[in-house]
């Protein structure tokens, strides 16, 4: 949106500067040209006519212009959407912390590049979105926390995810503007609204509007997270697969998937910061690893820990454990209900 004020903007300054510059350009023609060349009078008089036209409509064009300049320094939406993803992939992975399984979005945030909400080279290069996740990750993977349950809590919604604090600025713009149109309501009837003072406000209106609803269609858009479910739908081919932490381990194929998505992302941030830089790519291939956003190793040492076979069975052997109180007492309700509850076969992998 901005690139599409832009040009405007620089037309009108480039306007106002060739218009003061034609003085002095014209007087001197004016000066060294025949008497019957004037076009020093022709261009004050065209002036004087364009003077005129403003001084009836002059405060439609100020506010206008304005208008336009408001508009253009009212983004939110890019800022806004970034902190809500952020927020929403850590509370998915909070969802899954009394389970033994790791977030299957959070899992998909540390294989795939980030989308980058901002249209700037800048925040495609120095967004700290997938370094944060990473870290996050690398702080857990060879943590051997104790579970308690088989499986996540309920999705959190939008208003949740987004919180007072990011709500309160949304609540205080609509809070403005109506406050604004209740005023101008109780002071004027509405066919003489914006015909004095009041349009000049115009402006600051249209700021409001703009900012509040970028603000809110990124708060509802990624905190209700539909995009992020789609996309682990699409990569797992199912809703919340259950992904054990022994499985991320990078002796398994999902842990190498990891490492060789980090290292495809950190070369192309780095490809991308000598882009941002100014700066030509080596010769050799061989790139100085200096971007601030770069992403550690996911893990924390080279090795696999000692107790890592021993948690995976461990785990195994409480599912099931889960698994066969959960059929016993499905029994003991279809015993209880005297044949009003008939039992389904049905196998389940259980690790």
């Amino acid at each position: 949106m901005k690139g599409l004020f832009e040009p405007i903007l620089k037309l009108i300054v480039l306007s106002m500067i060739t218009g003061l510059l034609a003085f002095p350009v014209l007087g001197i023609i004016q000066w060294i040209a025949p008497e019957n060349i004037t076009p020093l009078d022709t261009y004050t008089e065209i002036l004087s006519y364009i003077w005129i036209y403003m001084h009836g409509w002059g405060d439609w064009i100020i506010v206008v212009i304005l208008s336009i300049i408001f508009f253009n320094f009212s983004h939110s939406y890019a800022q806004t959407a970034q902190d809500i993803r952020l927020k929403r992939a850590f509370m998915e992975f909070d969802r899954w912390e009394k389970t033994p399984y790791i977030s299957p979005a959070f899992y998909y945030y540390l294989v795939s590049m980030p989308i980058n909400y901002s249209s700037t080279l800048r925040e495609a290069v120095l967004s700290r979105f997938y370094q944060t996740i990473v870290e996050n990750f690398r702080n857990r993977v060879y943590f051997n926390a104790s579970f308690s349950e088989q499986n996540p809590v309920p999705k959190p919604s939008w208003i949740k995810v987004a919180g007072f604090s990011m709500l309160l600025p949304s609540i205080a713009g609509i809070i403005t503007l109506i406050g604004f149109f209740w005023h101008l309501y109780n002071s004027k009837s509405p066919d003489l609204w914006f015909t004095g003072w009041d349009k000049f406000f115009i402006p600051f209106l249209i700021f409001i509007v703009s900012w509040v609803s970028q603000q809110l269609y990124a708060i509802i858009k990624v905190g209700c997270g539909v995009d992020i479910d789609q996309r682990v739908q699409e990569y797992f081919g199912e809703p919340e697969p259950r992904i054990a932490w022994r499985d991320v381990f990078p002796d398994r194929p999902r842990g190498d998937a990891i490492i060789k998505a980090w290292s495809a992302i950190r070369d192309q941030l780095q490809r991308n910061y000598y882009y941002y830089r100014n700066k030509p790519f080596p010769a050799n291939g061989k790139m100085t690893y200096d971007n601030p956003a770069l992403p550690p190793y996911p893990y924390p040492e080279e090795g696999i820990p000692e107790w890592a076979e021993e948690m995976e069975a461990y785990v195994g052997n409480k599912l099931n454990e889960w698994y066969e109180d959960h059929i016993e007492k499905t029994l003991q309700a279809v015993r209880s209900s005297k044949g009003k509850i008939v039992t389904l076969k049905k196998k389940r992998k259980l690790w």
